[in-house]
């Protein structure tokens, strides 16, 4: 998701780009048993994340644009999301 310099979410209309009104988008992986071993393998760098520019043409810039990555495990049998990790602010370069 993106945030400005002051942590505060950047809010979105958009619907291809929206988490939950605010600008982002995800990676999403299903683990079975088979799989589930191989879950600490992958490197930063083979996971990647597009957020068209057109979707930064209506936000202030001036405030800052940071990318925040949150990792987290949704649980379909309770309908529950257990926080795994949020990461630090990363600077945009815009």
């Amino acid at each position: 998701v993106l945030v400005n310099k002051s942590g505060e979410t950047i809010k979105t209309a958009n619907e291809d780009y929206n988490m939950n009104k605010q600008i982002g988008t995800f990676n999403e992986t299903v683990f079975t048993l088979s799989n589930f071993k191989g879950i600490n393998r992958n490197k930063l760098s083979d996971v990647q994340f597009f957020i068209p520019q057109s979707v930064f043409k209506d936000i202030d810039v001036n405030n800052g644009v940071f990318a925040v990555f949150k990792a987290f495990y949704f649980d379909q049998g309770q309908r529950k999301i257990e926080w795994l990790y949020i990461s630090k602010p990363f600077e945009v370069k815009l």
